[in-house]
């Protein structure tokens, strides 16, 4: 009889008498068990990676897909863009002629006033002559606050006046549309009246420089040019007498000045009489300057006040007896 390896395990229940050969084979269920499971694990995993890797496949097409229809409108958007930049820069450049033109004319009209000595009492009819012995104390304030007067630096002397003069810098002889005002670099300047910053930026093509544009009331619209900086930006409001930049000589320019212009519904104005004009003098503007409709100007400002009163009265609570 052949000797045979015995395992024996006891513990409460008893003793257990294994042979080695049942161990063997238990081991030998025991792995293909455990490599069974195994392959049925893997088998599901890959499975589901699989249909996973479908999924994402499938994605991926639809990505691709959408990626393709997406930069075909992209495209078609760009083109639609640069149209509208384009007739957006061709009506820009239309409407920039036409300011040219109109401001051509306008220069043109001036000079040839002057040149021929035109009176100032031929520029509007007596009719249209402003009654200011009609006008409230309210309505001057208002006028004075919402027409360009006063002055835009302090301690202001005229270096060049409006009208004809050899250019300081070109030397030739041409037509100068504002007042020169003496100023030291980096003076203050102050806003003639109340109203909407246009422009504020350098502006090569004028020769000014650094240029602010500020439109007012009733179709005024200020220029103060050679200017060393800003502050304030377009769009923004202002009050009559803010601080909206400082004197400089930025563009053709031989030192720093201010160049002030007043302009109404294009035409350019003699700033002069203009520099002076407050409650102490106040007719004074309206005898000097002839090319502005004061009257009518005058009968607005009334129907305004008189709306304004009309809409506050409605506005305010009605008052309840006891």
């Amino acid at each position: 009889m052949r000797s045979r390896l015995s395992v024996t395990v006891t513990d409460v229940t008893g003793s257990t008498h294994y042979s080695l050969s049942q161990i063997a084979r238990r081991t030998l269920v025991a792995m293909l068990t455990v490599a069974l499971t195994a392959m049925l694990v893997g088998g599901l995993a890959i499975y589901v990676l699989r249909h996973e890797l479908s999924n994402i496949e499938a994605r991926k097409q639809q990505l691709e897909t959408e990626q393709a229809r997406l930069e075909v409108e992209n495209e078609a958007l760009n083109t639609a863009i640069r149209d509208r930049s384009l007739a957006l820069t061709t009506a820009k450049a239309q409407l920039s002629s036409v300011s040219l033109e109109l401001n051509q004319v306008s220069d043109d009209l001036t000079e040839i006033e002057t040149l021929i000595g035109l009176r100032p009492d031929e520029g509007l009819a007596m009719l249209d002559r402003l009654d200011t012995a009609s006008q409230t104390a309210q309505e001057k304030m208002l006028m004075l606050q919402s027409i360009p007067g006063g002055r835009p630096v302090e301690g202001w002397e005229i270096n060049s006046a409006f009208g004809m003069r050899a250019h300081p810098v070109t030397g030739k002889k041409k037509f100068h549309y504002g007042v020169d005002l003496k100023a030291e670099q980096g003076a203050p300047v102050f806003a003639a009246a109340d109203g909407i910053v246009d422009f504020a930026a350098f502006d090569a093509k004028s020769g000014f420089g650094n240029l602010l544009v500020l439109v007012h009331h009733f179709g005024f619209v200020t220029y103060y040019g050679h200017l060393d900086g800003f502050e304030v930006e377009p769009g923004e409001f202002v009050e009559k007498g803010q601080v909206v930049a400082y004197t400089g000589s930025s563009g053709r320019a031989t030192g720093p000045h201010l160049h002030f212009e007043i302009r109404r519904m294009q035409r350019k104005l003699d700033p002069t009489p203009f520099l002076d004009w407050d409650l102490t003098n106040y007719e004074a503007l309206f005898m000097q300057e002839t090319h502005v409709p004061w009257d009518s100007l005058a009968k607005a400002v009334k129907r305004r006040l008189a709306t304004s009163e009309q809409r506050l009265s409605q506005r305010a609570p009605e008052s309840v007896a006891n």
